[in-house]
């Protein structure tokens, strides 16, 4: 990614969608031309959302009735996970069939050498690292479907759960290694033990572990009212890339 630095946004943007799909490919996906259909339990809106990452191969209304029947197979609700500026034309079909707008995320990024994350003290923390997600982390999310889809499997993800003295969950993230990036997901803070640094500790923990392990750059999703974890993502030295919304359908 840092070889790109010198190239038009595009090029960053196209790279944190393809790795974002990637990221979090739903369990069932069908290519649409170079669509990508997704579908999971229903819980997240990444997993179970059409990423539009190219042309369809057919005409924009053949494509999204397609889409719409998909979903409908399945009994969710037919979704676009649409990144500006290049959805435009999208958005304007889907508002066209009057389509739900909601909102979804920045997308922030930054290769690892420019990150400064704040040194933070870690007495009476402890930070471990496992395959699977913590079950008292789990309890943060207070959702089991979400929970399975943000701890699916392929690819390969990394948990940090954050505790204190006594054994109580502070926080915790998730992170994915796609080759040379790496993706920071499910950031979660107890809400007895805000504004004591757990998220940046928690951040420096899994990039460090992503370094070690080749990571070149990071991103990270993040919503956009959110305006406390931004601050902290932007003094640590990452830039906002681009961002995306959520069109859904009724379901029929």
């Amino acid at each position: 990614m840092e070889q790109e630095a010198g190239k038009p946004p595009e090029a960053i943007r196209r790279r944190l969608e393809v790795v974002s799909d990637q990221a979090m490919p739903g369990f069932e996906r069908m290519l649409l031309g170079e669509w990508a259909l997704r579908a999971s339990i229903g819980a997240t809106s990444r997993a179970n959302t059409v990423w539009p990452g190219g042309e369809p191969g057919v005409s924009l209304p053949t494509a999204i009735a397609t889409a719409e029947r998909w979903y409908q197979e399945r009994n969710l609700r037919c979704g676009f996970q649409v990144f500006e500026p290049t959805g435009d034309a999208l958005i304007s079909a889907l508002r066209d069939k009057s389509y739900e707008e909601v909102d979804g995320a920045l997308v922030l990024w930054a290769p690892v050498h420019r990150i400064s994350l704040r040194p933070v003290a870690t007495v009476g923390v402890t930070l471990v690292t496992t395959p699977t997600i913590d079950p008292r982390l789990a309890q943060l999310v207070d959702d089991p479907d979400r929970v399975r889809e943000i701890t699916m499997e392929d690819p390969e993800p990394s948990f940090v759960a954050a505790s204190g003295d006594n054994g109580e969950i502070l926080g915790g993230g998730k992170s994915v290694l796609l080759e040379d990036s790496l993706g920071i997901f499910a950031m979660l803070t107890a809400p007895s033990a805000r504004r004591r640094g757990i998220a940046t500790q928690v951040l420096n923990h899994l990039i460090s572990a992503g370094v070690k392990n080749g990571a070149e750059w990071v991103w990270l999703q993040v919503a956009a009212s959110n305006h406390a974890a931004i601050s902290l993502y932007e003094q640590a030295g990452f830039e906002r890339g681009h961002s995306y919304v959520y069109m859904f359908g009724s379901k029929s």
